[in-house]
This record gives C-alpha cells, structure tokens and sequence, in this order.
C-alpha cells in the first residue's frame, strides 16, 4: 500500500509535534559525505506504507506514556499548552513553521498548541540562523565546552534541547534551525 497524499501531507507536523513533543537532537550524517549526498538521496527509502508511518510516529511521540519504548522515566510530552516563538528575521522561514505549528494544531487533537508575538509568552523558541552561524549560536545557548561536544559527537544541521519537570513532562524547548540551506536539509 502506497501512502495516501493526507499522510504526505502530514509527515511535516509530525516531525515537528515529535521534536516538539520529546524535543530530540536532530542531525543527518550526509551533510560530511559530500558529493555522495546525491547518491545517497537516490537509494533512499521514498515512499512508506499508512501503517509504517503510524507505527513509527506512535513509537517515538507516544513511546515512553504507553510503555511502548523500553523505560518510563522518559520525557513524556508538554502538560501545557505550547506556546511557540520565532526568533529570526527570515519572514518566508517564519511562515513556514507558522503553517506547520497550524496544522499541527488543527490535526492534533487535545494538543494546544499556537505561534505567539511574544517571547515570553512562550514555552519553545525556535531561533533561526544562518548555517554558518549555528556553531556560534549553539555556543551562546549552551558554552563552548558543551558547543565543541555537540559539534564532535553530533556535527549537527540543527538542535533542539528542553527542561523538564520532576514528572519528567517537558516545561520549556529551544530549537536551532538553519534558514538558508536547501529544503532537502
């Protein structure tokens, strides 16, 4: 079975809800290999079944609440409602996210989640960079000796990081994203 076009559609709010949800470090491998890249995306798997996308998406967003993933003591998800902020000046990024956080929120049942104008009024900023500043950004969140170990383990494209409560629900995200890369990235 082929995948319908309302899941294809859906594919981009999920990956955002689960980097939302359990705010993992995202990051791809292909960006040090250069010219294989084109290669790479050739060879890769395209095209996945309903059921494979549902079954991936419930493992990683709702693994840890329905014990589906190994330990419980995992972040679980936000118990509030999600409150996002923009930080940067690239307007067509911005929309971008704006229409994914939308639709997120229209899919999303008991999900309360919106773009706010205001900084501190939210609970997750997305801050937007340009690629050649996202070293230096994630310096300034989170110190040099941290930055230099994310860099070596993780040589990331983007990052995302979060606070939790003692319930293990998560209370406040950052994520870093580059703006000015292709949308393969």
């Amino acid at each position: 079975m082929k995948t319908s076009s309302a899941m294809r559609r859906l594919i981009p709010g999920i990956v955002l809800l689960s980097s939302l949800t359990l705010s993992t470090t995202l990051w791809s491998p292909t960006l040090a290999e250069g010219p294989n890249i084109s290669a790479r995306q050739r060879n890769e798997k395209k095209a996945f079944t309903d059921t494979q996308i549902i079954d991936g998406f419930m493992k990683t967003a709702f693994g840890a609440e329905y014990h589906l993933a190994g330990r419980v003591d995992r972040i679980r998800k936000y118990q509030m409602p999600v409150r996002v902020f923009i930080d940067g000046s690239r307007a067509d990024r911005q929309k971008q996210i704006g229409k994914v956080v939308g639709d997120i929120a229209r899919r999303v049942q008991h999900l309360d989640i919106a773009i706010t104008p205001r900084r501190d009024d939210a609970n997750t900023i997305i801050t937007l960079v340009r690629d050649r500043d996202l070293q230096k950004t994630i310096t300034s969140f989170y110190g040099a000796e941290k930055a230099k170990e994310i860099h070596d383990t993780l040589d990331p494209q983007c990052l995302s990081g979060f606070r939790k409560n003692d319930n293990y629900e998560i209370q406040h995200s950052d994520v870093i994203l580059t703006v000015d890369n292709s949308d393969f990235v």
